[in-house]
């Protein structure tokens, strides 16, 4: 009875935090990494990307740090043509047309 004539409201404070600073740090920094972004990464590139990253981990493990990198580098090739237009159209028969 004594409580109900006290002005103080018992529970969380507004905008107060439950979570521990480090915690909200982390939970802060994916958010502006991620979801403030203009480009968000759909669901599908997100397991996409780890499971890139698992396979990467697991090559590793088995064939070494070394092979891992050679494995997963990008390739780098020179593509050497005379002009565009023969690698964009298939030639045709010569029974077709000229």
């Amino acid at each position: 009875m004594a409580n109900s004539l006290l002005d103080v409201v018992q529970g969380q404070v507004n905008g107060g935090r439950r979570l521990p600073d480090e915690v909200e740090s982390i939970i802060e920094a994916a958010i502006r990494d991620t979801y403030r972004s203009r480009e968000r990464p759909t669901v599908r590139a997100l397991l996409e990307r780890r499971k890139l990253r698992v396979q990467k981990t697991v090559f590793r493990d088995r064939e070494g740090a070394k092979a891992e990198r050679q494995g997963f580098a990008p390739v780098a090739l020179k593509y050497l043509a005379d002009h565009a237009f023969p690698t964009v159209a298939p030639t045709t028969p010569k029974s077709m047309g000229p």
